[in-house]
């Protein structure tokens, strides 16, 4: 008893890098307090949601919704006001829970 065990093999692993993010988004104002998203489909076959983030008025990025299936582009937002500005940004996810890099913000102001 109290013997350790000599140390095996150092191993050198290195996470692969997130994947490219979404290349397209835009917002549109539908209506008086409605805002629709829509985005270029990541062309990766792995990609199986998205993951929608907003800004309001240049505050902190908070999550909003996910989208789920790899060829759903949109999203509609009803949980905004008139007089206030809102940054959207769209975030690819894998099967595996990978995530791929935040896309471009899209701006809108109502």
């Amino acid at each position: 008893m109290g013997k350790e065990s000599k140390h095996g093999a150092i191993l050198r692993v290195k996470t692969r890098p997130p994947f490219a993010g979404v290349s397209f988004v835009q917002a549109y104002k539908v209506a008086p307090g409605v805002v629709k998203l829509l985005w270029k489909p990541h062309p990766s076959q792995r990609v199986n949601a998205y993951i929608i983030e907003r800004s309001v008025n240049g505050g902190a990025w908070k999550y909003v919704s996910q989208v789920e299936g790899q060829l759903m582009a949109e999203y509609i937002d009803t949980f905004v006001r008139n007089g206030n500005s809102y940054a959207y940004r769209i975030i690819a996810k894998s099967y595996d829970d990978i995530r791929a890099k935040a896309s471009k913000p899209t701006h809108i102001s109502l």
